[in-house]
């Protein structure tokens, strides 16, 4: 993960593969067309960074649902590490 997102304010060393609320307990937890996590960026002509894809990964659901008990707090972390990370690069760069 060498891209300045990863280490903008938080060091990202991981993308973890967030599931959606209902399936963090088991189940499928991924989406059809594979089982790994990745963010995916697209550059326009200069190399800057104007879109960030997160694929197999629900960082809404764990924004949505950090405040329940019962919901992992790893998911939430790296959800909330991962979204100030790239709302800090947008705003530097």
């Amino acid at each position: 993960l060498d891209h300045p997102v990863f280490n903008t304010f938080y060091e990202i060393d991981e993308i973890l593969q967030v599931p959606a609320y209902g399936r963090f307990w088991g189940g499928a937890t991924w989406e059809r067309d594979g089982y790994v996590p990745y963010v995916k960026g697209i550059e326009d002509d200069d190399g800057r960074l104007m879109v960030i894809i997160n694929w197999n990964t629900d960082l809404g659901d764990a924004w949505e649902w950090a405040e329940q008990p019962d919901y992992p707090l790893q998911y939430s972390t790296f959800a909330f590490q991962m979204g100030v990370n790239m709302i800090v690069y947008a705003m530097s760069h």
